[in-house]
């Protein structure tokens, strides 16, 4: 079986999103050899942003954790290098990005 569950919410400056997903074991065969079985899976992922236009820009900061109950833990960054297999996708990690962009908005006069 698989179940998703999304939550978006915007209020004012704020947008939370939240996302969940479970997959249920998966058999794979062909003419009725089993090839593969794939454990059950689930994902939860929730960010939070906040957007301001100042001035003549519109700037968002966003923090987003992503598979927040995962219990695979890895740093990826050049000082923490490893060669153990590592899974992007189901690995804990947190994010956090600032975006600034010219805003569209005319200005008054």
């Amino acid at each position: 079986p698989i179940n998703h569950f999304v939550l978006d919410w915007r209020k004012g400056m704020f947008h939370l999103n939240m996302s969940h997903i479970y997959e249920g074991p998966r058999v794979y065969e062909r003419a009725g050899v089993r090839i593969r079985l794939f454990d059950s899976r689930e994902n939860t992922n929730l960010t939070l942003t906040l957007t301001k236009s100042i001035w003549l820009f519109d700037a968002s900061v966003s923090y987003s954790i992503r598979n927040l109950f995962s219990d695979q833990v890895t740093f990826v960054d050049y000082a923490h290098y490893s060669t153990d297999p590592f899974n992007y996708y189901e690995a804990h990690r947190t994010l956090f990005s600032l975006k600034l962009t010219l805003s569209d908005k005319k200005e008054k006069q």
